[in-house]
């Protein structure tokens, strides 16, 4: 039947035959790149995002850093980089809530947002109370402990002068137990122990059981004025380091509690995002190679 076909007939149908797999040809390619365009869009978004967690990662990890060094030295330096660290934070956070779509990796995000938020008004806290801690020791304890031992040093001086062998050793006993009690104050703003703490306790509670026997015992008119200033300011001296003591146990509760639990929870979340959109990553780059 083919063989009866005039020749401009075949020509015809050949030519035919060739558009027809031409167009077949070209909606395949149209149909392939446009699914590799639409694939290079979604991994790119996908990039991006990688991008956008990697930022929140590294910026929540300056946080962390800024902070413990601020529990460390309570310089307004560590401060101020706590807050510009934290200030991209958030800005790459709400740049997170609009890019990152996702239900799942969206509800982890949202998660960071709001523990990012609990993890700045702790360490509001914290630095409050280190406000605090400073303003005591400084204006109350570096200032109450010298005029003390100045004043003990004068009595056992004047004691000695005057042979009053017995005012002399009271005295030194006295002095002694103030100078540990100021040596274990420095020891527990430092380390924070409960030895330390009850060490100084111990100490200042020697120190006025021995100021109240010498106060017994002393007889010269300036002898027992110093000793009245120096009783005076022994009460003081032990209720401002309990304050001491009260203000630093609540800043470390806040800092075990809380900064040390969001701080990694936030970084988990923030890993978990991140992992998640590489497995997409993964999963996409073959489809675009295959394409």
């Amino acid at each position: 039947m083919f063989k009866n076909i005039t020749v401009g007939k075949k020509i015809v149908v050949g030519f035919g035959v060739v558009l027809a797999l031409l167009v077949a040809v070209g909606l395949a390619g149209y149909y392939g790149l446009h699914q590799a365009a639409r694939g290079f869009t979604g991994y790119r978004e996908m990039a991006r995002d990688t991008n956008l967690a990697g930022r929140l990662q590294a910026n929540m990890l300056m946080v962390r850093m800024n902070v413990k060094d601020f529990n460390i030295t309570g310089s307004q330096e560590d401060i101020d980089q706590y807050q510009a660290y934290l200030k991209k934070m958030k800005d790459f956070l709400v740049e997170a809530k609009k890019e990152i779509q996702d239900p799942e990796r969206a509800a982890k995000i949202k998660a960071v947002d709001e523990a990012v938020g609990q993890y700045q008004a702790s360490f509001d806290r914290v630095v409050k109370f280190r406000a605090e801690r400073d303003d005591l020791v400084n204006n109350g304890l570096n200032k109450l402990g010298p005029q003390m031992e100045r004043k003990l040093t004068a009595i056992m001086t004047s004691a000695h002068e005057d042979s009053d062998a017995e005012a002399a050793f009271f005295t030194g006993s006295a002095l002694r137990n103030l100078l540990l009690a100021r040596l274990y104050v420095v020891k527990f703003l430092e380390d924070n122990s409960q030895a330390s703490m009850d060490r100084v306790n111990k100490e200042l509670n020697g120190f006025k059981a021995v100021l109240a026997e010498l106060n017994k015992r002393l007889e010269n008119p300036a002898r027992r004025k110093l000793l009245a200033e120096t009783l005076e300011m022994a009460k003081p001296y032990q209720e401002t380091f309990q304050r001491v003591t009260q203000i630093i146990l609540k800043r470390n509760q806040i800092i075990t509690e809380t900064l040390d639990k969001i701080g990694p929870l936030v970084a988990q979340n923030i890993e978990e995002v991140k992992l998640s959109i590489m497995a997409v990553q993964d999963q996409l780059g073959p489809q675009l190679v295959a394409s």
